[in-house]
């Protein structure tokens, strides 16, 4: 294990202070979802996880660990040209 999997470390879960320990993942896949919205546009979003937490507290059903995920979402878009506004004396290429 490395030395980030090991750090110990205080979160806030549910308004109380309890341990928890950084651990180390690897992604399998990270995929995009797309929509398509009503104006023509395809929007693209991607969660990308960028650190984990194992909490000393555990669901009393299923006995499972909560974890505590921090991602980034990445988002892009596809515009149909006729919504496109360039300032005036900005280059573009045409689709």
């Amino acid at each position: 294990m490395s030395k980030q999997s090991e750090e110990r470390v205080k979160v806030n879960l549910g308004g109380e202070l309890v341990d928890a320990v950084r651990v180390g993942f690897t992604p399998i896949r990270e995929e995009w979802n797309e929509y398509k919205l009503d104006d023509g546009t395809i929007l693209k979003i991607k969660l990308v996880l960028v650190d984990v937490l194992r909490t000393e507290k555990h669901d009393p059903i299923t006995g499972d660990p909560h974890y505590i995920a921090k991602s980034v979402n990445i988002v892009t878009a596809i515009v149909p040209s006729e919504l496109k506004k360039f300032p005036r004396g900005v280059k573009h290429e045409h689709s």
